[in-house]
């Protein structure tokens, strides 16, 4: 058995640490490192063609920086700037990418919000932790940024997994999107929050993106009307500014 494979025999929310493929990555979940990294280095879902060998990424949403990681791997010259609210994960993010040599990756103890600000959070002792839906008795105070403040240029991918703040930070970011030439983000759909994906598409339609919705690999979208009344689904955005990219 693979170190792969091994991590999915390993008990929920134990951390540890493992060497997949030539990086030594410690994580707080077995289960999610083993998703995330079938997601992210074999199935390839933030795979883009940027338009030059320097691409700029904002990587939000960074949990134990594997996109981070995978980005560096196949841009050797991306330059990366990480945000990640979870202090935990933080602190595993930023160890994995200096045991393994990463550069030119700048990582913000964040999250991205409509407003600067603090908020509270709940970690799910995996990559779920989020404001909004609490899985734990654990409650912590984390900071918020905005988005916006760090687009002051063109930005060749903007990936964005945020666990339901992705429409507040579509609405803050909506006139620095002429500067972004792709996105691709996870929308996140839980029975407790509004829906917002038609006012993201929105958005995204004023400022020129063409897109296209599917499904996250580890997580396919159930049949909609058997989903309980507790769902939590997700879905992966594609979208292409057609101003950029021809």
């Amino acid at each position: 058995m693979d170190a792969l494979e091994t991590l999915r025999h390993l008990p929920r929310y134990s951390a540890g640490s493992t060497r997949v493929n030539g990086l030594l990555i410690h994580y707080n979940d077995p289960l999610a490192l083993y998703n995330e990294y079938k997601d992210i280095f074999i199935k390839k879902i933030y795979d883009f063609r940027p338009g030059n060998d320097n691409p700029l990424i904002l990587d939000v949403g960074g949990y134990i920086g594997l996109s981070a990681m995978y980005f560096k791997i196949t841009f050797p010259g991306a330059q990366i700037k990480v945000f990640e609210p979870d202090p935990g994960v933080f602190n595993l993010l930023k160890t994995n990418i200096e045991i393994n040599h990463f550069s030119d990756i700048v990582s913000f103890n964040a999250g991205v919000a409509k407003e600067e600000s603090s908020c509270p959070f709940f970690p799910d002792g995996a990559d779920g932790g989020n404001p909004f839906v609490q899985k734990q008795d654990k409650t912590i105070e984390v900071s918020m940024v905005k988005l916006s403040d760090y687009i002051d240029g063109p930005i060749d991918l903007l990936k964005m997994n945020i666990e339901g703040m992705e429409g507040d930070v579509f609405e803050e970011i909506e006139h620095q999107l002429p500067l972004i030439r792709e996105i691709i983000f996870e929308y996140h759909a839980f029975h407790n929050l509004p829906q917002h994906l038609g006012k993201i598409l929105s958005i995204l339609d004023r400022k020129g993106f063409r897109y296209l919705v599917t499904d996250v690999p580890c997580a396919p979208t159930p049949v909609p009307f058997k989903m309980n009344k507790n769902y939590k689904y997700f879905n992966l955005v594609y979208a292409r500014n057609t101003a950029l990219v021809k």
